[in-house]
């Protein structure tokens, strides 16, 4: 029987769409809240690393994200 585990690596930043301010500014009069990071600021990046070992004790890495959808 393979061994599968999955191990997190997210990281958090400032978010790029709306540079850390938690709205975006679509003209000079109408502002909207950032829909990356829901008006935060903090873009939360999560990312997994799979790790499958064999029976013979080999082991592959695969990495993944989730974009949140």
């Amino acid at each position: 029987m393979n061994k599968v585990k999955f191990q997190k690596t997210s990281k958090s930043r400032k978010c790029y769409i709306c540079n850390g301010l938690g709205i975006i500014y679509r003209n000079k009069t109408k502002k909207e809240i950032c829909s990356r990071c829901n008006g935060t600021g903090v873009y939360d990046n999560k990312a997994y690393i799979l790790i499958a070992e064999k029976p013979n004790g080999q082991k592959i890495a695969f990495a993944t994200d989730d974009n949140g959808k």
